[in-house]
């Protein structure tokens, strides 16, 4: 039988529990056998984030709260150059890791911005789409989608750490033990 595996790609800036339950929702109620976060080497619509190698280590930090091998990181973006393009990341996938049944994770409130992608229609019909339910994104129609797991997002921390609020209900303490070694988000 071959394994269904979900592409979910994003900045991961950091990091979060959303991002956690997202995946978690996914494993438990759709027919997926494993996930690969696939943090964004480039953003393609601008956003400044942190360095690449420090998200990849913050989402294999939380990749590792899963049992072996159901979430694994990928750093194919900054490896093979791509250009950041959701469609060129899946079909480089695809190939790296010889996968044929493909899923591509994405929140809701993504859908509003369609139109901005490269090739959305591509990528639904080589990975079809599993939508999680995020403020912004409840006039989608024509979608169904999971029911919203969280509404914190990457933003909501980096302000919280920006104004120095506590934020250890919304971050793995490992990865916000990372966040402050390397002094991110200050």
């Amino acid at each position: 039988m071959t394994d269904v595996v979900a592409i979910y790609g994003g900045s991961f800036d950091p990091p979060h529990i959303g991002h956690f339950l997202a995946m978690a929702s996914v494993l438990a109620l759709e027919k997926v056998d494993k996930i690969v976060m696939v943090p964004s080497a480039f953003h393609p619509f601008g956003k400044g984030v942190a360095p690449f190698e420090d998200r990849v280590k913050m989402s294999r930090l939380v990749a590792k709260k899963f049992p072996r091998g159901r979430v694994i990181v990928s750093d194919i973006e900054k490896r093979k150059k791509l250009d950041g393009k959701t469609i060129n990341t899946i079909r480089a996938l695809r190939i790296e890791m010889n996968l044929q049944k493909l899923r591509f994770l994405v929140g809701a409130d993504i859908l509003k911005e369609k139109d901005k992608w490269y090739r959305f229609d591509e990528i639904e019909k080589e990975a079809p789409l599993i939508i999680i339910g995020r403020k912004g994104g409840e006039n989608c129609f024509g979608y169904d989608f999971l029911p919203e797991v969280s509404p914190v997002s990457s933003t909501m921390i980096r302000n919280m750490l920006k104004e120095g609020k506590d934020c250890r209900a919304f971050v793995f303490p490992e990865v916000l033990e990372y966040i402050e070694r390397r002094g991110l988000y200050k």
